[in-house]
């Protein structure tokens, strides 16, 4: 490379030389190395396929895990009467589990994207809408989506609390908020105008 540039330098040179200017040339500071590009990934803003062997290197780097087991815990109201004829409440509890992925961070919170079906159980549950364990007819008085560690999880304190940013039921989609920073993936998030 130094050769190359050298050639250069006395091929700039010479003319002006041959027309009576005795001047030496001028000295060109050496510029900087340029980094080697990373070769693309995909073309475009998506790809078909990623193959595993350039995805591999890409999840490698991700040193903490950005996928998290979600609890959403709500809690139904079932109003029926009593042998006495009064009327009486229970409450009763449904669990559900699922997983979530961090994508971003914004503002010092963490935006994870999981389901809709993860994320909300249903208000009233129907023949349309069935909650294991909750009779028909009750309606949804609380509900709590937390960041655990597993299924059998139980220590509280260890527990993330999230909130709901957005649901859609028909794009089964759902994002929530941690107030904590988590690893996010390390992956690029694109636009859905540019699929094919």
């Amino acid at each position: 490379m130094r050769a190359l540039f050298t050639a250069l330098a006395l091929a700039l040179a010479l003319p002006a030389l041959a027309k009576g200017k005795n001047r030496p040339p001028k000295t060109q500071p050496k510029p900087a190395a340029a980094p080697a590009p990373h070769p693309a990934l995909c073309s475009g803003d998506y790809a078909d396929v990623l193959p595993p062997e350039k995805a591999s290197p890409i999840l490698d780097t991700a040193r903490e895990a950005f996928v998290f087991a979600i609890r959403n815990t709500a809690t139904y109201e079932r109003v029926y009467y009593g042998r006495d004829g009064k009327l009486r409440r229970a409450y009763l509890r449904s669990l559900v589990h699922g997983s979530g992925f961090a994508y971003r961070i914004v503002n010092g919170e963490t935006h994870l994207v999981t389901n809709e079906h993860v994320a909300s159980q249903p208000e009233v549950t129907d023949e349309e809408h069935p909650v294991d364990g909750v009779p028909m007819g009750s309606k949804k008085v609380r509900e709590q989506l937390k960041i655990v560690r597993d299924e059998t999880d139980d220590y509280e304190p260890g527990h993330v609390l999230l909130t709901k940013l957005l649901v859609d039921a028909q794009a089964d989609i759902a994002v929530l908020k941690a107030r904590k920073l988590l690893p996010v993936m390390p992956y690029r998030i694109g636009r859905s105008g540019a699929l094919r």
